[in-house]
């Protein structure tokens, strides 16, 4: 039986999301059958930021299309760091933030 809340938390999770984005098929391929794996295991389990983890990788398996999807790496880093967010909500992240005004482009960015 794996430890949910310990396999997020040592950056396990993170590691399997950024694998995803691999120019290895094989090693893709046994990524998602961990993560589907783990997602067995977590449904039987409970710790606290369950509910966020299980919401995004609903939303993950359901937007690939196809068998074994490259992600992109930006994806993959996105969402690796959206675990470690949900796993540490007191840490600050720096987000930029690009508006369009009527005097141009200009960069904005803001610390949560």
């Amino acid at each position: 039986m794996v430890k949910c809340q310990t396999f997020v938390e040592k950056h396990c999770l993170a590691y399997c999301i950024m694998a995803l984005s691999s120019r290895c098929g094989l090693l893709r391929a046994v990524v998602y059958n961990c993560l589907a794996r783990f997602e067995q295991h977590l449904l039987s389990q409970r710790f606290y930021c369950k509910d966020q983890i299980v919401t995004m990788l609903t939303l993950l398996k359901q937007s690939i299309k196809k068998p074994n999807l490259k992600l992109a790496p930006i994806v993959a880093l996105f969402l690796s760091k959206l675990v470690d967010l949900f796993t540490h909500p007191g840490k600050t992240y720096i987000f930029i933030h690009f508006s369009k005004e009527f005097y141009g482009i200009y960069l904005e960015s803001k610390i949560y």
